[in-house]
């Protein structure tokens, strides 16, 4: 019987703790930190939306590579204009490596012009730091 109720209370507080974790704002990463549920997800979104995009081909498939490049640069619009230079996350590596591949991104479009097709090489230097900055989402 004491286990019984042993378990009815576990299932208790582990309900309590789901229900408390809805409204809680921040969220622990795979990395075990805790960060802002926006931040995660507005980097999630750039981490995926500018992966899509960097792998179409732009000789190949044109309108799918100008539709995701699109929804990439909605995505690093939005995030840039919440997060850029925010104290809260600043200090997270995540951070660091997607700030990194975005400056290597405008860096390489600065340069080149908007329609450049971008090098392998430089492709997978960005694709490479946001498999980095996703391992800590």
């Amino acid at each position: 019987a004491r286990a019984e109720q042993e378990a009815s209370v576990k299932k208790e507080e582990s309900l309590l703790d789901g229900i408390l974790s809805v409204f809680d704002p921040n969220e622990t990463t795979k990395s075990g930190k805790k960060l802002p549920k926006s931040y995660l997800k507005a980097a999630r979104d750039v981490v995926k939306n500018l992966r899509e995009a960097l792998q179409k081909d732009p000789a190949k498939e044109e309108q799918k590579f100008r539709e995701a490049a699109n929804t990439a640069k909605d995505s690093i619009r939005e995030y840039l204009t919440k997060w850029k230079n925010s104290k809260e996350v600043q200090e997270q590596s995540s951070y660091q490596v997607l700030g990194k591949a975005l400056r290597q991104l405008g860096s390489f479009y600065l340069k080149s012009g908007p329609t450049a097709v971008m090098p392998d090489d430089i492709k997978s230097e960005i694709l490479q730091n946001l498999s980095n900055a996703e391992t800590d989402l």
